[in-house]
């Protein structure tokens, strides 16, 4: 059996990298207490690490005399940090991406497969179409308030006579699905500011319908229609985070479809809802 004396290790040890980098790391650790930080990087002058809230930082500093001087720190986007919300977009891209080399015959880089590999979710939503197929489904005419409504069109838009168009006017007019797949291009950021608005509309049914409350003797007709509503809403505003988040530009025409379909529901939503909502008022004033 061989030995190895540790005095003699600590000999070729002194003024080696390795030494430089442990002496760095641990003026680093020192300055941080508390708060360490996860260093991933050594450099002569700087390194970069995370800190305990995931941001990532570049830290200067100037060794001296086998000491680590004037320690600073600030965020750097040399590398980006993805947030949840931007995961499902990221996975989108890189799947895309590795089906288009294994299409042209490439070979897949194992850092791409390891990356996503870590992220990608069993059910999550990854395809644009998976999320507007979802997004037709939730949409579709067996819904509890449309059927209440298809049932009722007349004696519902009498009630509302001279309000119709101020419940409409919530929505939306656009719809870029009649504009052309050439010119869609031209109005994406517009695109998105209306899914943004149709979004909005949604959540504050659902806000306006859980506050509703009905007489005792039609509390479970209209109680079940206001259950339906705020369901709906609530699901078709989940899917529809997806669907701006997965959208680009080779699927414009597609989403610019689902928002026509989609803003024309919510038309019909917003109308419901307020019908619902002069009932409650009557009720609550009795």
């Amino acid at each position: 059996m061989s030995y190895v004396q540790g005095s003699a290790l600590e000999k070729v040890f002194a003024g080696s990298l390795e030494q430089r980098v442990a002496l760095i790391k641990g003026a680093i650790d020192e300055h941080f207490g508390d708060s360490p930080l996860n260093i991933v990087a050594v450099h002569e002058d700087h390194a970069f690490g995370f800190d305990v809230d995931g941001r990532f930082l570049k830290l200067t500093y100037v060794v001296e005399g086998g000491e680590v001087k004037e320690i600073a720190s600030k965020a750097s986007k040399a590398v980006k940090v993805m947030e949840d919300s931007d995961v499902p977009l990221f996975v989108s891209k890189q799947l895309k991406s590795m089906v288009g080399k294994m299409m042209r015959g490439k070979p897949l880089e194992r850092t791409q497969v390891r990356e996503v590999s870590a992220v990608i979710e069993k059910d999550g939503d990854y395809w644009l179409s998976g999320v507007l197929d979802k997004l037709e489904e939730a949409t579709s005419d067996d819904a509890q308030w449309m059927k209440m409504y298809e049932a009722n069109r007349e004696q519902i838009r009498t009630a509302l006579y001279g309000h119709i168009r101020e419940h409409e006017s919530r929505v939306p007019k656009t719809r870029y699905s009649k504009l052309g797949a050439d010119k869609l291009p031209e109005f994406v950021e517009e695109l998105r500011e209306s899914l943004g608005v149709v979004g909005n509309v949604l959540q504050q049914i659902v806000d306006e319908c859980t506050g509703m409350v009905f007489d005792k003797e039609r509390d479970e007709f209209f109680g079940a229609i206001r259950k339906s509503l705020i369901a709906e809403a609530q699901a078709v505003v989940g899917l529809l985070g997806k669907a701006e988040k997965l959208m680009g530009s080779d699927n414009l025409e597609s989403m610019s479809m689902a928002h026509d379909r989609l803003a024309e529901w919510v038309k019909t939503m917003v109308v419901v809802s307020g019908y619902l909502k002069d009932r409650a008022h009557a009720d609550n004033e009795e």
